[in-house]
């Protein structure tokens, strides 16, 4: 997730590499801001910077088919802040949730730190499983249910729209509020079905941020829901937080504005598509299955071993990768691994990691060097 220690490679990293982003698009950005400097000087407003609201309600709109005013809309320190927002003014310590599993790791040990009660949903390539979706639905009336619909984490996956009609038919027949967490909407078609454009924020909470595309450490996110809602949401952010650092937010906008992080999203994701080629090909190369089809930042890989141990090795080479049990809601062993492709292309990481495979089972094949 962080960048870790000096001298160490990270294959499992949940961001874009450094080399990927564009620093000096953010130094222009901040240039364009400093001469409103002067209003840090004082608490800004606790909805967000007016700015950044109106052109995330144009992004929204235009290119997601999400409608939500200014006013439906919150900013927050990142997605993360925006996840936690939601999770502080709907539950309850000993309520039920419904998560995706595989799954954020990060989303798990939150909710279970504020005493929530997760009901793991089995996620496949279309959608939750919404046999299992139901059961859990009626025998334990949980309220909210969190997912990624779109370049799901770790898979990949994105909602077809017949599932999403399904999911939103469980919600209405059962009083559920979904929280769709979109995290890696600049990788992601614009058309992809995303349920809270076909909801109209009736039963769906919208989450996002911009860590993923242009600045990890830019800790700039929002929410969108039902007005109502946004209310409850903005007193809470005033309990915890207070406000939100408008420079930053006005940094964002004026990318947004001017139409840059919008070119840059298209390089980096013209970009992914020949490093996912190249990370395909020597995943296959080194012995590993993909479990769904390699898209977005993503690939879930099948390696054949405990890749808890095998995480073990890499790391004390200096590699640091993404074993499968972190991605459980009740960790346990597995033989799977999450690949970040654009830091995943380096030969010699492939080389650790068929070495130290072999060093486990004895039965790693040899990593071709084409």
């Amino acid at each position: 997730m962080f960048q870790g220690r000096q001298g160490s490679h990270g294959p499992g990293l949940g961001t874009l590499p450094e080399p990927w982003l564009d620093g000096a698009l953010l130094e222009r950005a901040l240039r364009r801001t400093l001469p409103q400097a002067a209003d840090a000087l004082r608490y800004g407003d606790p909805a967000g910077d007016p700015g950044l609201r109106q052109a995330l309600s144009r992004r929204l709109g235009d290119d997601l088919g999400i409608v939500a005013t200014p006013a439906q809309l919150l900013t927050t320190l990142g997605a993360t802040h925006a996840l936690d927002l939601v999770a502080r003014t709907l539950l309850q310590p000993g309520d039920a949730v419904l998560v995706d599993e595989p799954g954020w790791a990060v989303e798990f040990a939150r909710l279970t730190r504020l005493g929530m009660r997760l009901l793991p949903v089995p996620r496949g390539p279309d959608g939750p499983d919404l046999a299992v979706m139901a059961r859990l639905l009626a025998e334990h009336r949980p309220r909210l249910y969190v997912t990624v619909s779109v370049l799901h984490n770790p898979t990949g996956h994105t909602l077809s729209l017949a599932q999403a009609h399904q999911i939103l038919k469980l919600a209405e027949a059962h009083g559920l509020t979904i929280v769709e967490d979109d995290t890696y909407a600049w990788m992601a078609p614009n058309h992809a079905p995303r349920l809270a454009a076909l909801d109209g924020l009736q039963r769906t909470v919208y989450v996002s941020g911009f860590s993923k595309i242009l600045a990890p450490n830019w800790r700039v996110g929002f929410v969108a829901a039902a007005p109502a809602l946004i209310e409850r949401l903005t007193d809470t952010k005033l309990l915890t937080t207070l406000t939100s650092p408008a420079l930053l937010e006005r940094a964002v906008a004026w990318c947004l504005d001017q139409g840059l992080l919008r070119r840059h999203a298209e390089r980096v994701v013209q970009r992914l598509e020949g490093a996912r080629q190249r990370v395909a090909q020597l995943a296959e190369d080194a012995g590993c299955r993909f479990v769904a089809p390699p898209q977005g930042l993503f690939g879930w890989l099948d390696t054949g071993v405990d890749t808890d141990a095998l995480a073990s090795r890499l790391a004390a080479d200096g590699w640091l990768m993404a074993p499968g049990s972190l991605f459980h809601a009740q960790p346990r062993p597995s033989t799977l691994m999450r690949v970040n492709f654009a830091s995943t292309q380096d030969l010699r990481f492939w080389q650790a990691f068929v070495s130290a495979r072999r060093g486990m089972n004895g039965t790693a094949p040899p990593v071709h060097t084409r």
